[in-house]
């Protein structure tokens, strides 16, 4: 009854003499038997990863990846003709224009503002990037970059071109 705890005071005056209704240790004691593996000295050699399928998998998308990826760093590296983007995107751009002409004399301004705010944009990317590619020399580590920028925007042309015939 020295303690501060007054849980340990409680365990002092527990009586001592007093045995367990059952002994628990021979069922404790099966099932350690039980769980217990056998001890197997570690082998020198190691199974082959060869033999599992997720390896096999794992090699034939990294062989893909090195027999294609060639085929499309060869085309970013291309120098691009710029009158030939230049005129892809003057085609799409007047597709989309004839698209919005017939499409916006039906709907409200508002309906056609978005489009006409994209197109927009997308004009001035298009003459920055052709500005760009026309000053830069054929061999410009930068000119992989802003030729795929302007395909890039040559392609938003198209889809936003393609969302404007879509309209009712």
């Amino acid at each position: 009854m020295n303690n501060q705890d007054p849980i340990l005071d409680a365990a002092e005056q527990l009586d001592r003499e007093q045995q367990p209704m059952r002994d628990l240790w021979p069922d404790i004691a099966a099932r350690l038997d039980e769980r217990a593996q056998p001890v197997v000295a570690p082998s020198r050699h190691r199974p082959s990863n060869w033999r599992r399928p997720r390896t096999w998998l794992a090699a034939a998308a990294v062989l893909t990846a090195i027999i294609l990826a060639p085929r499309g760093w060869q085309q970013d590296t291309l120098p691009a003709d710029v009158a030939s983007l230049d005129h892809d995107y003057a085609t799409a751009r007047a597709d989309l224009i004839s698209v919005m002409e017939n499409r916006c004399l039906t709907m409200p301004a508002t309906a056609c503002a978005p489009f006409l705010n994209g197109l927009a944009i997308l004009d001035r990317t298009a003459e920055g990037l052709s500005t760009a590619l026309a000053a830069m020399p054929a061999d410009a580590p930068e000119r992989p970059t802003l030729v795929a920028n302007y395909r890039s925007t040559l392609d938003r042309t198209r889809s936003l071109h393609s969302r404007a015939a879509r309209l009712r």
